[in-house]
């Protein structure tokens, strides 16, 4: 059996409804798809070998889409049945542009669209992405709308705003610009890339406005982009681009004239246009003309824009600084789109997809699992699972009775089916795209897994296990953002019938507990000999597991360079509902963390929001963009080895945290972390609890964890990835600053 894998694409993905869909609203209502249909494999655009690049056209526009809702909440607030309703909303489109390749579809169905994830795209380790970007979303298609561009239009704060409910409905108080807003500005976010976060890089300060339309020619007609294809060429562009990135390291290009004249021509023109009409202190093409007087690359764009980075490859140690510290790590990654304000919302509604980076990981895997003469019917079938939460407005933009969570979904579809074969192996690549909830998977029961990588990270062999033969698999945790690959076995002999792969939807420590959800199904046909894999297939030996690369060693202590701190807090509604990062929300034109480029440092990440008051213990999935990071600490104060009264203790197998003594606020020698350390991108800060419940003595939670600020200097951003608090004001903007100068002596 091959690995299963799809050509190139045409693919959508839903995005936001406008406004938000009451319990009483009977416009729009549908038959919800059934559940337990097949899992859909998104179709993939590919890497083209000959070039050693990934070539790609990508569109954000709009279109009807199913979307699905909870009824409203029950007196005990659980939400009642679910429903589903057609919405016209945003999606992902996109293809190759490389001649004789045929854009895959999706194949025809009797009903409506669902809620599709974007392109899976594959590249691999070396490869240059040279990507097309175009944003045309017709506004035109929301004409009742109150949210998009309020502030464009000159109405209201700029924030979306719901009479009587939010901003300012309440004790919700959120302002500009951390709150719900600029929903048709496009970007993406390439997330686990180790890449320049500077101009046609891993770039999320980028706002890139719908393009203008032709005027139609009559009064109902369609009307149509005026950037397109047909007016934007980067042909010539992504090879001079090429061309510059083969030096390693390179960020390129450098300057805003390295971009194509003719581009830069159109878009001065397309701004121009578009700033007729629109108040003075929203107008983007003067914030552009300052930047462009400070050498600064430009921030806004209309209709198009050229991705063009590399996903460098590590080659050897470096023999001076003019080497990469660290490499492209081989795995899943995903990409989605990440304009502070309207994140959740994009990623609520599936503007996100899968970014497979294949290496020597998936190679000895690959090699692993060969079929060959002494094995039947082996071969590593791999499935790309995106896990879904699809919703049209956050929680607070909704009435009090709406306030219920979206549904977890596997590549635009609820309880899908997976076929596996009894004695079979798979590769699951599992990306947790939900805006807010983290995912637990609990002993899967007769069907079991071994983790092999954690962010698109490979793990080192010592932290891989797998479970004996009938035993129970290792549970774990997806926090918002995370990716896992999993081997998932099916045992030789086991009965044919459906297994569900239960999980439980987690945003505290406390809900862990909850009564698990099924995800996604296994079905096990009858046996067929001709079919099924002989003998069968095992977990792959310690002695054959894919060699982690050099550079992801294990970072030393004594190399650190510096230590900070930074402390998540959210505040409930009674207090305003604020999410702070050190007391602060974001703040425009402010960069708040400073690192020395090609150093290594030390951060400690406190979560204060505690089981004491509204909004409860969160556990804040914390994330930096450009570099993983590896945790060699944890301390969770709901984790069960800890005790909070002396006589509770019994060592070597609890640990007893004294309420009135600090220094015993940290792990001991039962739960503290074994080296080698577990490379992350995405983690989650424990919640604080209160102990003893009585006394007001809040005991936080946090992590430690070490990063290497390698290879690439510019401003990016590090925040929570509930996307909610994120828009709301829990990110900073941090900067990697050069370590070398021109300056000489003498």
């Amino acid at each position: 059996m091959p690995r299963v894998r799809s050509s190139l694409l045409v693919a959508a993905a839903a995005v936001m409804l406008l406004a938000p869909l009451t319990a009483g609203a009977q416009q729009g209502f549908i038959k919800c798809p059934p559940l337990g249909q097949p899992l859909l494999e998104v179709p993939e655009i590919t890497r083209d070998a000959a070039t050693k690049t990934l070539p790609a056209v990508m569109k954000v526009t709009d279109q009807d889409r199913i979307v699905w809702f909870n009824g409203p909440n029950d007196a005990n607030g659980k939400p009642g049945p679910a429903f589903c309703a057609e919405q016209h909303m945003r999606f992902f489109q996109g293809y190759s542009p490389v001649p004789g390749h045929e854009n895959e579809k999706w194949p025809a169905t009797s009903g409506p669209a669902e809620p599709l994830p974007g392109p899976t795209f594959r590249a691999r380790v070396g490869d240059t992405v040279m990507m097309t970007f175009f944003n045309q979303v017709d506004l035109t298609n929301f004409p009742n709308s109150e949210y998009w561009d309020r502030a464009e239009r000159g109405l209201g704060t700029g924030c979306d705003e719901v009479a009587g409910i939010y901003p300012k409905g309440g004790t919700i108080n959120d302002t500009f610009p951390n709150c719900f807003h600029g929903s048709s500005t496009a970007n993406i976010h390439f997330h686990g890339t180790h890449t320049t976060p500077a101009t046609t890089g891993d770039n999320v300060l980028i706002q890139i406005r719908p393009s203008l339309r032709t005027a139609p020619a009559l009064v109902g007609s369609n009307t149509q982009p005026v950037v397109s294809e047909a007016s934007v060429d980067f042909k010539q562009f992504f090879q001079d681009c090429k061309t510059q990135l083969a030096t390693v390291p390179s960020s390129w290009p450098t300057k805003y004239a390295d971009l194509p004249q003719a581009y830069r021509d159109s878009q001065l023109a397309w701004l121009t246009k578009y700033d007729e009409g629109v108040p003075e202190p929203h107008k983007l093409s003067p914030a552009n003309e300052r930047a462009l007087k400070n050498g600064e690359w430009p921030q806004y764009y209309i209709g198009a824009y050229p991705y063009c980075f590399q996903l460098p490859e590590y080659k050897k140690k470096p023999a001076d600084r003019s080497q990469l510290q660290m490499g492209q790590s081989p795995g899943t990654h995903w990409y989605h789109m990440h304009k502070h304000g309207s994140t959740t919302l994009n990623v609520a509604n599936s503007l996100i997809g899968a970014f497979v980076i294949e290496g020597d990981y998936d190679d000895q895997l690959e090699a692993y699992y060969k079929n060959e003469g002494t094995r039947k019917n082996w071969g590593l079938d791999e499935k790309v699972l995106v896990i879904q939460q699809v919703g049209v407005t956050p929680n607070l933009e909704r009435g009090p009775s709406q306030q219920s969570i979206a549904q977890l979904s596997v590549n635009g579809r609820r309880q899908p089916v997976i076929e596996m074969r009894a004695g079979q192996v798979q590769l699951w690549r599992v990306v947790n795209g939900a805006p807010r909830s983290g995912v637990y998977f609990n002993a899967p029961g007769k069907i079991q897994w071994a983790q092999t990588a954690q962010d698109g990270v490979q793990l080192n062999v010592l932290n891989y296990s797998f479970p004996a033969a009938g035993g129970a698999s290792k549970p774990f945790l997806m926090s918002a953002g995370n990716r896992v690959d999993l081997l998932v076995k099916v045992p030789a002999g086991l009965a044919p019938g459906d297994y569900p792969v239960q999980v439980v939807d987690v945003v505290k420590p406390t809900e862990i507990t909850n009564a698990p959800v099924t995800l996604l199904t296994v079905r096990v046909p009858k046996p067929d000999a001709a079919k099924d894999p002989s003998p069968e297939m095992p977990f792959i030996t310690a002695d054959k597991f894919p060699v982690q690369p050099e550079f992801l060693r294990d970072i030393d202590p004594d190399t650190i360079f510096l230590k900070r701190k930074l402390v998540f807090n959210s505040t409930g509604r009674a207090l305003g509902a604020n999410h702070t990062i050190n007391g602060e929300k974001f703040a425009d034109e402010t960069i708040n963390q400073v690192m020395l480029q090609n150093n290594n440092e030390e951060w400690t990440l406190v979560n204060t929001t505690s089981d004491a008051a509204s909004p409860g213990p969160i556990m804040h999935p914390f994330h930096i963009h450009i570099n993983p990071f590896q945790i060699f600490e944890v301390f969770d104060p709901y984790d069960p080895r800890y005790v909070f009264v002396e006589s509770e203790f019994k060592k070597g197998t609890n640990c007893y945290v004294n309420p009135a003594d600090k220094s015993t606020w940290k792990p001991c020698d039962v739960t503290k972390l074994k080296p080698p350390f577990v490379w992350w991108d995405v983690f989650g800060i424990p919640g604080g609890r209160q102990v003893p419940a009585d006394t007001g003595v809040i005991i936080p939670g946090y992590f430690k964890m070490r990063s290497a600020f390698v290879d690439y200097a510019g401003q990016y951003v590090l925040h929570c990835h509930i996307l909610a608090h994120e828009d709301r004001g829990m990110m900073q903007l941090i900067e990697v600053v050069p370590d070398r100068t021109t300056m000489q002596h003498h």
